[in-house]
């Protein structure tokens, strides 16, 4: 059994966040592959000039050479911008003295797009487990979060997911959440609502 508690951002070890990452997000329905580092930026994390296909390489719109969506610098570069919003909080999932499992979120006002929302909340931005630790694991570490999560005052919390991404959807309204409303800015994205303690 994990033991769970609020971590610093550096004890989450750089290479096996990822590793977890790039394994989630390279897989259905996210896909996210390759992009054009034209149309996206370095700093750019939206769909603009993303690609599941590497055909023959290049860019279809303006051929520039694509890259990895999510390369291990990219990866560090999110993490790093993550950790410099307004409320970071993480938790993590250790198992002896190794952490296997980790969950993270900020200030709900902080994404543009739920700045309606009252303040109190966390957007729930990422949640993380190795593979070995998967299952039950990766359920346990998202109900650890919002426990701690409320010891230190969170109110509610909002989170994205997959519009297709029905095994996600299944964990998050056994923890309490409802949809929400569609991403404006990410057509094929949605976001869920837990307004109080399942």
């Amino acid at each position: 059994m994990l033991h769970f508690r609020k971590i610093a951002a550096w004890e989450i070890p750089a290479q096996e966040l990822a590793q977890v990452w790039r394994e989630w997000f390279e897989e259905e329905p996210w896909c996210e592959f390759w992009r054009c580092p034209r149309a996206n930026a370095k700093m750019d994390f939206g769909s603009t000039g993303r690609y599941e296909e590497y055909g023959d390489g290049t860019c279809p719109v303006c051929h520039a050479t694509l890259a990895p969506y999510w390369s291990e610098e990219r990866v560090a570069d999110y993490y790093r911008m993550i950790t410099e919003k307004p409320g970071f909080f993480a938790i993590g999932g250790f198992d002896g003295d190794r952490i296997v499992a980790w969950s993270w979120g900020y200030d709900v006002q902080s994404v543009s797009e739920l700045s309606d929302l009252p303040s109190g909340g966390l957007y729930v931005d990422h949640v993380g487990v190795l593979k070995d630790y998967r299952g039950y694991n990766s359920f346990l570490t998202f109900q650890e979060g919002h426990r701690i999560g409320e010891e230190n005052g969170v109110e509610y919390y909002v989170t994205r997911t997959h519009q297709k991404a029905d095994v996600v959807k299944g964990v998050m309204q056994g923890a309490g959440y409802e949809f929400l409303r569609r991403s404006p800015s990410e057509g094929d994205r949605e976001f869920w609502i837990r307004r109080q303690a399942a």
